[in-house]
């Protein structure tokens, strides 16, 4: 249909940082940790390297604050300090059970942030029909939390899964009134790409039927081709009037009317007139536009946009 993109939801199965070279100290990378909240000392790495003249240890440590190291001073934890923080928990079968050892350190910890998110479900109450949690992970939460691309972040994803992997996460597909249910502003369509009138009508009547249930304004993208048959701006305007949506809905592109008959484009204008609705041209994406002057002139809200360059234009999977 025509919203952004497809949702899925899964079941799970089953400071500072310095780098001390020997008695010189320089400061390295480590606003992101310092951010987090890390602090207080912590070894991370030790190791040996051998140089022409000198042999060395390298220490990498988070320091609590810049005033707890005067020279070449130090601070540790001490007692029960380190309780203080949050930690992902992973479970220790992923390392010690033979039958894990094929899974890369990342879907291990991959399957920690998971489990870290159960939390959220609960809270939010998200069950199925058979009261068993879930929890929503897109691909670029996976992005950000282990810092990688998109085609790894995928990899990990299947190392889990149980169509192609170990089967410690199940995915599903979701409906798109999942989208609404996780906070969504406003239910999108693009009814023109339907192959039949009979389509793109039940393109329209699905969308306009999760407005009213979710109590969402309405955004499409209609007759965006030079083709003067395509009427879905008539259709969405019918359907609009019908429910009683006026004020709620803007029309983007209607490019198709440039190309309109001047006898139906003034029917057209008063349909969306008592409709409510207001457009947005997108004038740079091909030499056919709306007609803004005549929709002003007629009183009918007019805005510029543009297409992005990380729209998802058109179906998707």
């Amino acid at each position: 249909m025509g919203l952004a993109e497809i949702i899925f939801c899964y079941y799970l199965l089953a400071g500072t940082i310095e780098i001390t070279n020997g008695c010189q100290t320089r400061s390295s990378f480590g606003s992101d940790l310092q951010r987090s909240g890390l602090n207080g000392l912590f070894f991370v790495r030790k190791e040996r390297r051998r140089t022409q003249e000198k042999t060395y240890s390298r220490s990498i440590r988070i320091s609590e604050t810049a005033s707890h190291h005067q020279g070449n001073g130090t601070s540790y934890f001490y007692g029960t300090q380190a309780d203080q923080y949050s930690f992902y928990r992973i479970p220790k079968a992923l390392f010690q059970n033979d039958y894990f050892k094929i899974l890369s350190s990342d879907a291990k910890i991959l399957y920690g942030l998971m489990l870290d998110r159960m939390s959220l479900s609960i809270k939010n109450q998200w069950f199925d029909e058979r009261n068993r949690a879930y929890i929503y992970f897109s691909i670029e939460d996976i992005m950000e939390l282990l810092n990688c691309g998109r085609n790894k972040a995928v990899k990990f994803l299947q190392e889990l899964d149980d169509e192609n992997g170990i089967g410690l996460i199940k995915k599903k597909r979701q409906g798109f009134g999942k989208a609404l249910n996780m906070g969504a502003d406003v239910v999108g369509g693009i009814p023109w790409i339907e192959y039949t009138k009979e389509n793109e009508q039940e393109h329209i009547d699905q969308m306009c039927k999760l407005a009213e249930k979710y109590n969402k304004d309405i955004s499409m993208f209609l007759d965006d081709v030079g083709d003067a048959e395509e009427r879905t701006l008539e259709m969405l305007c019918k359907k609009v009037i019908e429910m009683g949506w006026q004020g709620r809905v803007t029309a983007q592109h209607c490019r198709a009317m440039s190309l309109y008959s001047e006898n139906y484009f003034r029917k057209l204008v008063q349909l969306a007139n008592d409709a409510g609705i207001g457009f947005v041209t997108n004038p740079h994406t091909g030499p056919l536009h709306l007609r803004v002057k005549d929709l002003l002139r007629a009183g009918i809200p007019v805005a510029l946009g543009q297409d992005d360059n990380i729209q998802r234009y058109g179906r998707t999977i």
